[in-house]
C-alpha cells in the first residue's frame, strides 16, 4: 500500500522544501492503523495533531523508516488506508480564478489611495474563518485534528448502534430535514450579487450616453429578470467575456412590454454606435469582467483602457469613464442599510469572488 502512495509523494516532490503550490490532502486514517503506528513509535502519535499538508510532509518525512518496516509485515491492515493527495498546478496554469482572501479585500478597501472612499464599517470589515469553506469558494476540505477519544467513541458508538440495528424491527424513522435554505446560502447570495452588478452596468452605461448632448433623453432600459436571475456556471462564465453591448443587447424586462420592444436596447445600442466617440466604443466594447475589475477596484480605469490599444493613454476618455463609474465604495450603501454585518462579510466576499464562484460550480458539476 505504502508503495503505491509512495509514487504520487515522490511524483509531487512531497520532500523538497518548495511545496507552495500543494493543497492539503483529505486523511482518513482508521483507528487501529493509528495505535498500531503509535506502538512502532512515539513520535506516531503526533499524527493526531496533523491540519495541513506540510504537517502531513514533514510527519512522513521523520517517520519513513518506521512506515517502511510496518509495511513488510502489515501490509493488508495498510490497504484499509484512505489518503487521497491532490497534486495542482497554479491557479494561473489551471485557468482557475484567483481566491481574494478577507486580508485581500481589506488591502483594497485599506490601500492609500482608497482610504478616504471607504465608510469605517467597510474598512473594519470582519469575516468568519471559515467563509471561503461557507460560500463553496474552495476545493479544499476542512481538515481538523484527530481526536484519539473522539475517534474510540465514535467506533464505539457505531459498534453499539449497528448491534441495535440487528434486533430492532419496524417502520424505518423519518430522515433528518435539509438545512434551511436562506438569503445566506451561496446561492441565493451570488444571485443578488448578480443583481446588484447589472444595476450598477446599466447606471454606468445610461451616465456615458447622457454625458453626449445627442443622447440626454436616451436610457437603456433593465433587462429580463430570467437572464438576470439565473446563475448557470457555464453561461456566466461566457457572459464574464462578453461586452457591455453584446450583455446589455439582451431583451428588456417584460415590465416595460406595453412601452417599448423586448429588442429595444438592442436598437438604441446600434443607433449609438452607428455616430459614436471613443467614449462610447470604449465602453460597451469593455467586458464584464473588465467592468468588475473597476467597479471592486481591484483595476483603475487606467489599467483597462490601456489594455485595449486603440485607446491607449487617452486622459479624457480615463477621466469620462472614472465621472460616469459608481464605484463599489458608492454603491454598497445599498446592501449596507438593510442587512447586518455578517450578511454584509458573505455579500463583499461573494463579490471580490464573484468568476471563482461559478468557476469552481463548473468544476463541481464535472466532477
Amino acid at each position: 500500500m505504502f508503495n503505491s502512495i509512495y509514487d504520487p509523494l515522490n511524483e509531487y516532490d512531497l520532500f523538497l522544501e518548495n511545496n507552495e503550490s500543494l493543497i492539503l490532502p483529505q486523511i482518513q486514517i482508521p483507528t487501529h492503523i493509528l495505535f498500531h503506528f503509535n506502538q512502532l513509535n512515539n513520535s506516531f502519535h503526533d499524527i493526531k495533531s496533523i491540519n495541513t499538508y506540510e504537517e502531513f510532509n514533514l510527519w512522513l518525512t521523520n517517520n519513513t523508516s518506521n512506515i517502511t518496516s510496518y509495511n513488510l509485515t502489515n501490509k493488508d491492515e495498510l490497504e484499509k488506508i484512505n489518503i487521497t493527495f491532490i497534486s495542482t498546478k497554479t491557479n494561473e496554469e489551471r485557468g482557475e480564478p484567483e481566491l481574494y482572501t478577507s486580508n485581500d479585500i481589506l488591502g483594497i478597501f485599506n490601500k492609500e489611495q482608497n482610504k478616504d472612499l471607504f465608510k469605517e464599517n467597510l474598512k473594519q470589515l470582519e469575516f468568519s474563518e471559515d467563509i471561503e469553506y461557507d460560500l463553496e469558494l474552495t476545493k479544499k476540505k476542512r481538515i481538523r485534528p484527530f481526536d484519539f477519544d473522539e475517534l474510540i467513541s465514535n467506533k464505539n458508538l457505531k459498534n453499539d448502534e449497528e448491534k441495535i440495528k440487528e434486533k430492532k424491527r419496524g417502520r424505518k424513522p423519518k430522515k433528518q430535514k435539509r438545512e434551511t435554505h436562506d438569503k445566506r446560502s451561496p446561492d441565493n447570495i451570488i444571485r443578488k450579487v448578480k443583481v446588484f452588478i447589472f444595476k450598477f452596468i446599466l447606471l454606468f452605461l445610461n451616465n456615458i450616453i447622457n454625458e453626449n448632448i445627442k443622447y440626454k433623453k436616451i436610457k437603456l432600459l433593465k433587462l429580463d429578470y430570467k437572464f438576470i436571475n439565473r446563475i448557470k456556471a457555464d453561461q456566466e462564465l461566457k457572459i464574464l467575456n462578453m461586452s457591455l453591448k453584446e450583455l446589455f443587447s439582451n431583451d428588456i424586462s417584460p415590465k416595460f412590454k406595453n412601452k417599448c420592444p423586448k429588442d429595444y436596447n438592442k436598437e438604441i445600442i446600434a443607433r449609438i454606435l452607428k455616430d459614436a466617440d471613443d467614449i462610447i466604443l470604449f465602453t460597451f466594447d469593455m467586458t464584464l469582467r473588465d467592468w468588475l475589475d473597476i467597479f471592486t477596484l481591484k483595476k483603475s480605469v487606467k489599467d483597462i483602457v490601456n489594455g485595449y490599444n486603440k485607446y491607449k493613454d487617452c486622459k479624457n476618455l480615463i477621466q469620462k469613464v472614472e465621472q460616469s463609474l459608481i464605484r463599489f465604495d458608492k454603491a454598497i450603501y445599498k446592501i449596507d442599510e438593510n442587512n447586518d454585518k455578517d450578511y454584509m462579510a458573505l455579500f463583499v466576499f461573494c463579490l471580490y469572488n464573484y468568476e471563482r464562484w461559478f468557476y469552481l460550480k463548473k468544476c463541481r458539476k464535472r466532477d
